[in-house]
């Protein structure tokens, strides 16, 4: 990665390249065509996820209307195992004097830049919608860049609708593409307020906006489905709040917007790359990458022709039991008087025939095989997802059924399947941070307010002391980090699993067995210690109670309080703290007759201790 240095990008209006509006709509046309075939398929893609997409059956072969959300729900429950909290990582200076400021920038990412980058939505939802979508369109876009605003100056994200986004051509892997086009509507208001020194011929297009009226429509088709079915998306509006399309061509070192329904105007923006990282400020979230296309393929797609099949035969059934329970009547129109042939409980038929009136006898065999077929089906789609759902029937599936081996079985396989998917979003999300601490050391315009514990800021001086100096205000509380104290280079790496939502039982299961180890063999603690290592058991103890899935456990450890004028237990007035029996008690349990909770100041701790492993 080339040294960063910070400067102002230029618009390169003042240089003698000038870029003609016909040229970049020629190559917009061709991005636009190579992504023709694959983005007919996207609405189909969306009514599945929102359970509209009826099946492979017409209207008049199933009178029903009710799909089953087994696809859908899968991806759900997939973002949530996989994405269930912010992920964590480390920031490593390439350069070894930034060492320090490496420490520091982590804090900077966790303390200010996450909890400040909610363009759109808060960066967690933002990050599970950007999963979520990947897995319906098998690849979902975020535009990465930086922002001035009266609460946040830093970087932030943007998930782009997948119709206002257009790769290279013939370019299959997003970081191989030399450009992109993006599209985004934008009121009047936001043109005003752009900076002239970076943004040209704004006033010739208000003037050509308000001639008009703000009556233009774009002639482009951007609605998805759920803006055709349940919202208005009629881009243009009127006077003021006129929508206006513009559209961006990122290059590597160059960025050009302009207004395609508006070509005369010429460009309203022209600058060299202001990120000065020879990269496209799009990091893309892949399901499953395809060789030779340049959207993944996503679990909607690979499972939509079973779930067509599963919402057609659940159709079936429901017209079949409809059926089942109000038959079709046989009625010989000259053995009954008509005017007596009404539908209504309690109803007289008159015959003047007898058995002019009879039921219509249905096969029950299509209810009856309904079970097996539904099973068969959703076997299908599990296997295909690598889900696990006990409630599908054990003999359409011999590698499922409901034993522990079974379960244990499945579960593997919905592990591996997610790990795939955990693994693509982290390489996502290694760049997308990549990205944010690189437009911190580079771009920074203002200082940073960040609030640390005095111990955080004791470690960060303790490992690096070149960044105490970085600080003002004292030790502790808001600090003030001057932009140029983090200019640098630097590289993110998350720590694979970060994002996983912990299983507060095994995590549980997994200290009860620690605190098993270590207070059953005092030895274990001496051999740390030895090392110059030590265990901190409070510590110990605090998480497993936490974990422990009792009401009130995080108020059930205090601070020690020792009473006034009195020495806290096992010290002598005025020397240091003993351990329990004196020196030669430093081993854990070697005081006679005390119990394994001894070793704790806290009598609470202790007590839980004790009442947990026993007095021995």
């Amino acid at each position: 990665m080339a040294k960063k240095k910070k400067s102002t990008s230029k618009p390169k209006k003042e240089r003698e390249e000038i870029v003609e509006i016909g040229s970049l709509q020629d190559e917009w046309q061709y991005a636009d065509q190579a992504l023709s075939d694959v983005r007919d398929t996207w609405e189909e893609h969306e009514k599945i996820f929102f359970n509209r997409e009826k099946g492979q059956l017409s209207e008049e072969a199933a009178k029903s209307n009710v799909n089953d959300g087994h696809l859908s729900t899968a991806i759900i429950q997939r973002t949530q195992r996989i994405l269930a909290q912010e992920p964590t990582g480390r920031t490593q200076a390439l350069d070894s004097t930034d060492q320090g400021k490496a420490h520091l920038m982590d804090a900077i990412l966790r303390k200010y830049i996450i909890p400040n980058a909610n363009a759109q939505y808060d960066h967690l939802t933002k990050l599970k919608l950007w999963v979520i979508y990947s897995q319906i369109y098998g690849s979902m876009p975020l535009l990465v860049d930086y922002v001035v605003k009266d609460d946040y100056v830093g970087p932030d994200c943007w998930i782009i609708p997948i119709r206002q986004y257009y790769p290279q051509p013939g370019v299959k892997q997003p970081q191989d593409m030399d450009y992109c086009f993006v599209d985004s509507f934008v009121t009047v208001e936001w043109l005003k307020g752009r900076n002239r020194d970076y943004w040209q011929n704004i006033d010739d297009l208000l003037k050509k906006i308000d001639e008009e009226d703000g009556k233009k429509r774009s002639e482009y088709e951007y609605q998805s489905y759920a803006e055709k079915e349940w919202g208005s998306s009629d881009h243009g509006g009127t006077g003021r709040f006129a929508q206006v399309l513009i559209r961006t061509k990122y290059e590597r070192d160059r960025w050009v917007t302009y207004a395609p329904d508006y070509q005369d105007v010429g460009p309203l923006r022209d600058i060299d790359n202001p990120h000065q990282n020879g990269r496209l400020p799009i990091v893309v979230k892949e399901t499953i990458p395809l060789l030779d296309r340049s959207v993944g393929l996503g679990d909607i797609e690979r499972g939509k022709p079973v779930q067509k099949a599963i919402n057609s035969l659940t159709n079936l059934y429901m017209d079949a039991i409809k059926y089942s329970i109000f038959p079709p009547m046989i009625i010989n129109r000259q053995g009954v008087v008509p005017s007596s042939i009404q539908w209504k409980p309690m109803a007289k038929w008159f015959e003047t025939i007898p058995n002019s009136i009879r039921q219509l006898q249905l096969s029950p065999a299509g209810i009856n095989s309904f079970n097996n077929a539904a099973g068969h089906l959703i076997a299908n789609l599990n296997n295909m997802l690598g889900t696990s759902d006990l409630s599908a029937q054990k003999d359409v599936d011999p590698s499922m059924g409901k034993t522990p081996q079974a379960v244990k079985y499945q579960v593997a396989k919905e592990s591996a399947a997610d790990t795939w998917e955990r693994q693509s979003l982290e390489a996502a999300l290694e760049d997308l941070y990549d990205r944010y601490i690189d437009l911190m050391a580079i771009r920074q315009e203002k200082p940073i307010e960040l609030s640390l514990f005095e111990g955080e800021i004791g470690e960060i001086a303790s490992l690096y002391p070149d960044v105490v100096e970085m600080f003002e205000g004292g030790t502790g509380g808001k600090l003030t980090i001057k932009p140029e104290a983090i200019e640098g280079r630097y590289r993110f790496f998350i720590d694979s699993g970060s994002t996983i939502a912990k299983d507060e039982a095994m995590q549980n299961q997994a200290l009860t067995g620690i605190l098993q180890v270590v207070m059953g063999n005092p030895a274990v603690i001496q051999a740390i210690r030895e090392k110059g290592k030590d265990l901190d058991m409070g510590e110990l103890l605090k998480h497993w109670l936490l974990t422990s899935g009792v009401v009130g456990a995080d108020k059930m450890i205090t601070d020690y309080q020792p009473p006034v004028n009195q020495p806290a237990p096992n010290q002598a007035p005025g020397g240091p703290q003993m351990p329990p029996g004196g020196p030669e008690g430093a081993q854990m349990g070697s005081t006679p007759g005390g119990g394994v909770g001894q070793q704790f100041q806290d009598p609470q701790i202790r007590q839980v201790a004790e009442q947990l492993f026993g007095n021995g």
